[in-house]
């Protein structure tokens, strides 16, 4: 697969209540149309604070930047963020 690249969204635990709030993560996925995606339990630091967090790993071609970039300023309302990280990484996939 061509111009294809791995997404990663890196997220905190919610700001007001210290927990990673995996289900609605899941769901405003879900809810955005995004059919596939990885979640992963990590352990971060913000703003040399340590806290619990997520990986969010979604693959696609370099249009769904643009979809993600919107879907990032959800998610940090609705998980009370001050911040969620996107990267990107060319990827050769397969399915």
């Amino acid at each position: 697969m061509e111009n294809t690249y791995l997404y990663r969204y890196y997220i905190g635990a919610n700001n007001a209540t210290g927990i990673c709030e995996v289900d609605k993560i899941a769901e405003a996925l879900h809810n955005d149309g995004i059919e596939g995606f990885t979640i992963l339990e990590s352990r971060g630091a913000w703003k040399g604070k340590q806290e619990d967090s997520v990986i969010v790993e979604m693959v696609g071609d370099n249009t769904f930047s643009e979809k993600l970039q919107v879907l990032k300023k959800v998610l940090c309302n609705t998980l009370k963020q001050e911040s969620i990280l996107l990267t990107s990484l060319p990827i050769m996939a397969q399915f």
